[in-house]
């Protein structure tokens, strides 16, 4: 038994099973001869080793064979071996089984790399892979305390999961892009009034925007001592994209799409009146700050501040 541990260790496992084996048999007819009960504990103790090193041995052997078949099929030959690709990842697979079956994180961690490596790089399936290279660095996470950042097959599966992850992002991004411009190119003629009317001033605007797009809930004017920042941070609120009941049918994006850009330009006018620029009809604005408390002043500042 210990010269199979021995064996094991040093990477011969074919000999290790060898030497298993014949560890079993000894141990099994030890059995039958009936020893006392301090013996039969012992027996049952080396058998139970035996079968632990004996599993371990067969999902080594088996990692083993897929690596070597993975290399084969990698490097031998100048065209891509698919039958030896699909033979390593038959090996990778019943070692997955074994070790979830013994409970053995490690192994089925590395089989799960290596899966996701051939679907990933060799047969393009990156769907698929996905599942793998997931599954191998939850795994990974399992087994701390032990740190297994830098192995080889761990620092493969989280960079192919970080392609994968930057590949769907740009792929999103396109998709979106793609989106937006049927509804840009339908809303630029309302874009360029709504910009015009933004460059004749804030209350010009404001007043585009509650004849044109009124909002759900109604705005105050200009006649309801109404200082022009709190009615552009009303608007602000009012013409949120956010406040657009979702749905997928062509009006709601357009009146989504349509918002952003409102929101865009007020935003832009806030921007401006906070490094000095004056809005028009501050009628109440300047007035309103003489005789206000200190709590006034407080919360204004803060209403304020959830724009900035």
């Amino acid at each position: 038994f210990f010269c199979g541990v021995r064996m094991q260790g040093e990477g011969a496992l074919d000999s290790a099973a060898n030497e298993f084996q014949h560890a079993k048999q000894a141990a099994e007819r030890g059995m039958e001869c009936g020893p006392d009960a301090e013996s039969k504990q012992d027996l049952q103790t080396l058998l139970d080793g035996i079968h632990i090193n004996c599993c371990t041995a067969e999902r080594e052997n088996l990692i083993r064979q897929g690596m070597a078949g993975l290399r084969r099929a990698l490097l031998e030959d100048e065209v891509l071996d698919v039958e030896a690709l699909w033979d390593a990842m038959d090996d990778f697979k019943q070692a997955i089984i074994l070790a979830s079956r013994d409970k053995y994180a490690l192994h089925e961690a590395i089989a799960s790399s290596k899966i996701g490596v051939i679907l990933y790089k060799c047969l393009k399936m990156k769907d698929r892979s996905r599942k793998y290279f997931a599954n191998a660095i939850q795994l990974a996470l399992s087994l701390q305390p032990v740190d297994v950042s830098q192995e080889e097959w761990y620092k493969e599966a989280s960079l192919c999961e970080q392609e994968i992850q930057r590949a769907a992002v740009q792929e999103e991004a396109k998709q979106e892009h793609l989106r937006r411009g049927k509804y840009m190119d339908r809303l630029k003629p309302e874009f360029d009034v709504l910009d015009a009317k933004k460059a004749q001033g804030f209350e010009v605007f404001v007043s585009f925007l509650l004849n044109n797009y009124p909002p759900p809930r109604a705005m105050p004017t200009s006649e309801e001592k109404q200082s022009s920042k709190k009615r552009l941070l009303f608007a602000i609120r009012a013409y949120h994209p956010d406040k657009v009941p979702d749905g997928s049918d062509d009006e709601s994006k357009c009146k989504f799409y349509l918002y952003e850009h409102i929101a865009k330009l007020l935003n832009d006018i806030y921007e401006q009146s906070e490094k000095g620029a004056t809005l028009d009809a501050t009628s109440t604005e300047d007035e309103g700050k003489e005789g206000k408390s200190d709590e006034e002043e407080e919360n204004e500042k803060d209403e304020e501040g959830m724009f900035v």
